[in-house]
């Protein structure tokens, strides 16, 4: 929280992914970055799970100490848990905020920003993709779409993956064909923040 220090008011940051998972007959929670400025998980005991659920920003590390030390808890056990989540970047922290800008200017700065999701939703190389949208272009529609004499200003299309929405991305982008503008816009969605 602005104004308020991390150590004495630890917060995890946002957005944060968080599952259970049971390694070796143990129950563990893994931490993980959605955004990739924490590189790797982070695996802690599910014994952890309420003192996390503490760490908002809002309760100090004494207040914290205090709700827990019934469990046995101590300071010294959280203050170990704030310094490991620092390390790992899940702590709303100058150690993240630092790190988030650094990854913001290095992905603003890329000319060509890299296909997350080459391989997976689509082909992964460019012949092989150009090839996929070749066959969804070429492929009779399951539904007729007359034509229209009026200007094409716009044209909304499907936003999944090729192999279940392919009849209609073939449908809708087939508009195009007839068309050559100096200039298209695509606004789209992103699966990555």
């Amino acid at each position: 929280m602005p104004g308020k220090d991390y150590r004495t008011f630890p917060a995890l940051r946002w957005p944060l992914d968080v599952q259970h998972q049971e390694v070796n007959g143990q129950r563990i929670i893994v931490l993980s970055c959605p955004l990739g400025i924490a590189e790797q998980p982070l695996g802690l005991h599910a014994a952890t799970a309420p003192l996390l659920q503490s760490f908002g920003g809002k309760l100090s590390i004494d207040e914290i100490h205090t709700q827990f030390t019934p469990q046995g808890c101590t300071r010294e056990l959280i203050e170990e848990l704030i310094d490991l989540l620092d390390k790992h970047l899940f702590l709303d922290s100058p150690r993240y905020s630092a790190a988030a800008e650094r990854v913001r200017a290095e992905f603003s700065n890329l000319l060509q920003r890299p296909a997350f999701l080459a391989g997976l939703g689509y082909s992964a190389t460019p012949a092989a993709l150009a090839a996929e949208v070749e066959q969804l272009l070429c492929t009779p529609p399951a539904l007729a779409i007359e034509p229209t004499q009026r200007p094409l200003l716009g044209l909304v299309s499907p936003h999944i993956d090729y192999r279940r929405g392919g009849a209609c991305y073939g449908i809708t982008w087939n508009q195009l064909r007839s068309y050559s503008h100096d200039l298209y816009l695509l606004m789209g969605t992103s699966h990555q923040y």
